[in-house]
């Protein structure tokens, strides 16, 4: 598989036919191989071929109403550099891609929103390590998603981790979750590159 052209939508839904055909538009208009997407509002698991031939994989909660749901939009030539796919729970999403130099497994994730409990978020972002601790070694990791974070600009002690350009001054509690995040899968990364 060659360079991949990605993107990152929060749709609000994806379960009406008219909304999935207008993503899978947006898609094609901008020569997209993946379209990573929160908000689907699609239940259940599953994977589906599309009006123009397109792959949707997506991965939600099989009850009740709310926003967790979350998916993957692949041209057909992406697809058959798909080696698989797992549905980790309505918030992540991991497939995994063939490639010349390595294999490429994208983490599309959804992160609880600033105003759920702690022990939430907590649990999350345990699972979101925990599924970027099982990827080969060798494989490129691409985590991209809705992390419902402001980091500010203050980097103070954290200038590896991010620069000065964020949005407002002082980070959210999400964003102190993010940033926390960020340092313990670079020390990770770091760990498997020092092998």
């Amino acid at each position: 598989m060659a360079t991949i052209f990605d993107g990152y939508w929060i749709v609000r839904t994806t379960n009406q036919i008219a909304k999935l055909q207008q993503v899978e538009s947006e898609f094609m208009k901008y020569s997209l191989d993946i379209f990573a997407l929160s908000e689907t509002r699609c239940k259940g698991i599953g994977k589906e071929t599309l009006d123009q031939g397109n792959m949707y994989i997506y991965s939600g909660r099989s009850y009740g109403v709310g926003r967790e749901w979350i998916g993957m939009m692949m041209t057909s030539r992406t697809e058959k550099a798909l080696i698989d796919w797992r549905a980790v729970n309505s918030r992540l999403l991991l497939p995994k891609f063939k490639s010349k130099q390595c294999n490429q497994s994208i983490i599309v994730c959804y992160t609880p929103t600033n105003d759920s409990p702690e022990e939430r978020k907590d649990e999350y972002y345990e699972e979101l390590l925990s599924v970027i601790d099982e990827i080969h070694v060798r494989d490129m990791k691409i985590v991209i998603g809705d992390f419902n974070a402001k980091v500010g600009r203050n980097n103070q002690g954290i200038e590896n981790l991010m620069g000065i350009e964020g949005l407002d001054k002082f980070a959210n509690e999400n964003g102190a979750h993010f940033v926390s995040f960020c340092g313990k899968s670079c020390v990770i990364m770091e760990f498997l590159l020092n092998m």
